[in-house]
């Protein structure tokens, strides 16, 4: 060790002087007062007391190899030209110095230790120097001029006024309870263990650094308010250091963030390899994606980093890791391989430690800086330092410091605890001085440590105040940094890979400051989640499924297409009049957009964006209830037609439908429907939602389902369920009211059948719907409801017309175009309802060609009677007396029927007693009406109310009758009557 005595002439700053003086004080009338050494100088000819400065810090690892992670170096310059700056009064970076020597006689000195951050080194160092003799005792005199203070030829060291050190807690902890029974006050600049602020164990112990449970507050306000952590885990070397820093975190979390989890694992300083595995495979177990290591030395860091890659929760780009400013600088002043463990588990990390700021935040810290650079360019400068530096050249791993001083960065910064070196020897200095001021020659421990706890200055690390309970630095007064380590461009080569240490973040007055954006392990500053993600089972609808409902879609719209294409083709035949063709175009496209529900449906965020699905959870009801409109309006209408023919004719009135009028009920459940439609889309739309099923510990989702949500469509939706259940209904009713007109073509009940049908796959299919209500079940379910529905409606509509045109075409071939005799000439599509007997003709409102073609043809809806032949004949006895009434001839009426085969004319009585049949009666077929009869019956119609007309010259509506007679044979039954 060595040790230098500095006086008034000695300048750290070239504009004050030279940097040093050889000349040095004899120790002529030496006594000790207190702590210090007071004698007569030769040189000034007053008195000085000589306050020695003892700093024990780490300079090498257990090894001896050495050792400047926490810039202990660089603390040794800064203490140096602190300890100037109190010797010559220069203030050119605290205001109280100036004029200092002036007013104070006391002179401070240097020595400097190496802890080897180890407990027992530390001790034995103090316990030696704590039993040396002072000056006085020994009767010195100074001898030579290297600083070293002899006697009878014997080298006797300083002995020491207080303590700079030791780093780690551990080492400060048995350290501190030394000096203070000894009266010697011990101040740190890194030691934060709250053990330290127990009085009774360490009466004279302070610090410049807040403790752990100040640091730990700044900490958790980062990761909860700017990382927005709430799983973190902590793994700390089993010291009192790192012991009192994890309890720390731990309290300051149940204070600052109740929610934040907190785990805490521990390995030794050793670093044995078994417990570090341990150590991180319970923090895997946790799966929390946010590391905090309390770790050194450079050894033990590097193989927790190791195990943690090894392990997957580091160097993925989805962990990160911070560690306490006990790990230092080490990681700028070393170089990776590249694509080495190291280089990806240390990429992104983050360093948080009590810092004196940075020089836009505190001017004081950039006249420290600049200070300190200059000293570099000075050889005397370090040389000195170096002299005065511990060596350990008996162990071969030490190999001096050259390969520091070499680092072209060397002294750019003033390391981690440099600042806070600085602020302890000038507080130290300041707290003397005042003693001394107050006319108190002996400077005890006591009184010298109350001076300290009562200074307050702005020093190169901040606002510098200390806890006058505690002798630690209030955490309001300090500033906390986040430091980020990413790659140096300029240094990097091709093989290897050097960090740089980025300032992102600070903390001062309560709260964090951003000064850049952090870069995580993954390279962006996208701020990774507080757990590792984990896959969520989405129950997407599975191909196979998807695929089904898609096909069974495209079966529907091809059978549809099929019927339009059918009912194109066969538009001329009797049966397809009948039922008239635009009806069943619409039938067949309500089929196409109803089916087309299933596409959307089948979507979900596993083939679309949020967006799509959204977008197919408004359109599905949109196609479900146009579709289902347009099928069952058409439908009603058909059977709303027969119906209101029927009722005229019961109650003796002349009607005529057209197209456009029997549309209109089509057309206003059509545009209700459209109305709640936009309100539902404009006010309440369905958008695509996910249900949580199961969360993890963490409340991660790891299995629930994509659904089409909207609880303010839901009104909507019920109105278009009534709306469209209302015209199902409607549509089996009026089906039900005709059930007793016997039509040429049983339209009436296969509308009766499908609507039924329809009505029972809803009574089933929506029960189960809602039991599965998620996933391919509910997909299939529904995808099997809407097959089903829209199959109904094309069998019981469009299957009888195909087989009654086929029966049709096979009894036009004839005999010789069926020579293999398949003709079954008995049998008519009408099943076991027998030949036709007469019609109800209802006209569309068609141009002159097409109704000249409809009255040529005949072709309506024909309903069939049931009156007997003597019915039939006293019918045709009403008719001959009133044709008698008008002189019409028979003759010309039988020679009438058999030339136009026209219309029948009845009484409202009789016309209304025909339209129904009654079963098991036998049905005759007889021509017994003309044209001229339906313009008598016309005539007649006005001189009597109680006759109706049912065929007008515009062809609105007849009464059509066939027979099987001859035109012969009702001629002589007219001229018999």
């Amino acid at each position: 060790m060595a040790n230098i005595m500095a006086e008034e002439d000695i300048s750290f700053l070239d504009p004050l002087g030279e940097l040093l003086s050889e000349r040095v004080y004899d120790a002529g009338n030496v006594k000790r007062q207190g702590n210090v050494d007071v004698y007569d100088s030769n040189i000034v000819g007053q008195e000085i007391a000589l306050c020695h400065v003892y700093a024990i810090l780490p300079f090498s690892d257990g090894d001896k190899v050495p050792w400047n992670t926490i810039g202990s170096i660089e603390s040794i310059f800064a203490l140096a030209l602190a300890a100037q700056h109190l010797n010559t009064g220069n203030s050119s970076i605290v205001d109280q110095v100036e004029g200092l020597p002036d007013r104070c006689p006391v002179r401070f000195s240097l020595e400097v230790a190496d802890s080897e951050l180890s407990e027992s080194v530390t001790v034995n160092s103090v316990v030696e120097t704590l039993s040396r003799q002072s000056l006085a005792a020994a009767g010195m005199v100074n001898t030579n001029s290297n600083l070293t203070l002899s006697n009878s030829n014997k080298n006797i060291p300083l002995t020491p006024c207080f303590f700079v050190g030791a780093g780690r807690s551990a080492v400060s902890i048995p350290s501190s309870i030394f000096t203070g029974l000894q009266g010697h006050p011990q101040l740190s600049p890194i030691s934060t263990s709250t053990a330290l602020d127990d009085k009774s164990q360490h009466p004279l112990f302070g610090r410049t650094v807040p403790a752990d449970d100040g640091t730990a507050f700044p900490l958790i306000i980062y990761f909860r308010d700017i990382l927005k952590v709430k799983h973190l885990g902590v793994i700390h070397i089993n010291d009192a250091y790192g012991s009192a820093f994890g309890q720390g975190l731990q309290a300051a979390a149940q204070v600052l963030a109740p929610d934040m989890a907190v785990q805490a694992v521990e390995v030794p300083l050793d670093g044995s390899q078994e417990r570090i595995e341990y150590a991180i495979q319970i923090l895997k177990n946790t799966g929390y994606a946010y590391f905090f290591g309390i770790l050194f030395p450079t050894k033990l860091i590097d193989a927790t980093m190791e195990e943690a890659y090894r392990q997957g929760i580091q160097g993925d780009g989805q962990h990160q890791w911070f560690f306490s400013d006990s790990a230092g600088g080490e990681l700028v002043s070393r170089s990776f391989p590249r694509d080495s463990v190291l280089a990806k588990s240390y990429m992104g990390a983050g360093i948080i430690s009590a810092s004196a700021g940075s020089p836009q935040f505190n001017p004081k810290y950039q006249k420290l800086i600049d200070s300190l650079r200059w000293l570099r360019s000075k050889d005397q400068v370090m040389d000195f330092v170096n002299s005065i530096l511990p060596t350990h050249w008996e162990s071969p791993n030490f190999d001096g410091y050259e390969s520091i001083y070499s680092d072209p960065n060397f002294l750019d910064t003033p390391g981690l605890i440099g600042p806070f070196v600085y602020d302890i020897m000038i507080s130290a200095g300041l707290a003397a001085c005042q003693v001394y001021s107050n006319f108190n020659p002996e400077l005890t421990g006591a009184g010298h440590f109350q001076a300290i706890l009562d200074q307050d200055f702005l020093g190169t690390s901040g606002h510098v105040r200390l806890d006058p309970l505690t002798g630690t630095r209030k955490a309001s007064s300090a500033f906390f940094q986040i430091q980020n380590y990413v790659i140096d461009t300029e240094r990097t080569t091709d093989s290897d890979i050097q960090l740089k240490a980025v300032l992102t973040d600070v903390f001062q007055e309560g709260a964090w400051v951003e000064l850049e954006e952090y870069v995580f392990n993954d390279g962006t500053t996208n701020v990774p989640p507080g757990v590792i993600p984990v896959d969520v089972e989405r129950n997407h609808f599975t191909p196979g499924v998807r695929a089904g409902g898609l096909v069974m879609c495209g079966i529907c719209m091809a059978l549809a297409v099929a019927c339009m294409v059918w009912t194109k083709w066969n538009k001329e035949q009797r049966v397809v009049l009948a039922s008239q063709p635009i009806f069943l175009y619409l039938i067949a496209a309500g089929v196409i957009v109803f089916c087309s529900a299933i596409i959307p449906l089948s979507v979900d965020d596993g083939v679309a964006s949020m967006r799509g699905c959204d977008i197919a959870c408004q359109s599905t009801p949109w196609l479900m209830s146009i579709g289902f409109t347009l099928i069952f309006s058409a439908l009603f209408t058909k059977t709303y037609r027969i119906s209101q023919i029927v009722h005229g004719a019961k109650h003796f009135k002349r009607i005529k439908l057209t197209v456009r009028q029997v549309a209109k009920p089509m057309m206003a459940l059509l545009g209700l429907n459209v109305i709640v439609l936009l309100l539902s889309t404009l006010l309440g739309p369905l958008f695509w939602d996910f249900h949580v099923e199961e969360q993890d510990s963490f409340g991660q989702t790891v299995e629930g389902y994509g659904f089409c949500n909207g609880d303010d469509a839901l009104p909507y939706l019920l109105t278009l369920c009534g709306l469209n259940f209302g015209a199902l209904c409607f549509a089996i009713y009026q089906a039900y009211q005709a059930r007793n007109i016997s039509i040429q073509y049983a339209e009436s009940q296969y509308i009766f059948r499908a609507a039924v049908s329809i009505l029972m796959i809803c009574c089933f299919g929506i029960p189960i719907l809602l039991l599965a209500d998620r996933g391919d079940a509910y997909f299939f379910v529904s995808s099997a409801v809407i097959f089903c529905c829209s199959c109904a409606i094309l069998f019981f509509i469009f299957v009888p017309k195909i087989q009654f045109v086929n029966e049709e075409n096979k009894r036009n071939m004839g005999p010789e175009q069926d020579p293999m005799g398949f003709l079954d000439s008995g049998s008519l599509a009408t099943g076991s309802q027998g030949p036709i007997v007469s019609g109800l003709d209802v006209q569309e409102d068609l141009g002159p060609s097409e109704a000249s073609e409809e009255d040529d043809g005949g072709i309506g809806v024909e309903i069939i009677t049931s009156k007997t032949k003597e019915e039939l004949l006293r019918e045709n006895t009403i008719l001959k007396q009133k044709l008698r009434s008008l002189n019409v001839r028979p003759s010309r009426v039988v020679r009438g029927i058999a030339r136009e085969m026209e219309p029948l004319v009845l009484t409202p009585q009789e016309e209304s007693s025909m339209l129904y049949e009654e079963p098991n009666l036998p049905v005759h077929r007889e021509v017994v009406d003309t044209e001229e009869l339906s313009d008598v019956a016309t005539e007649d119609a006005v001189d009597d109310p109680k006759t109706a007309t049912t065929k007008s010259p515009n062809g609105s509506l007849c009464l059509q009758s066939q027979t099987e007679s001859t035109t012969e044979g009702l001629q002589e039954r007219f001229e018999q009557e």
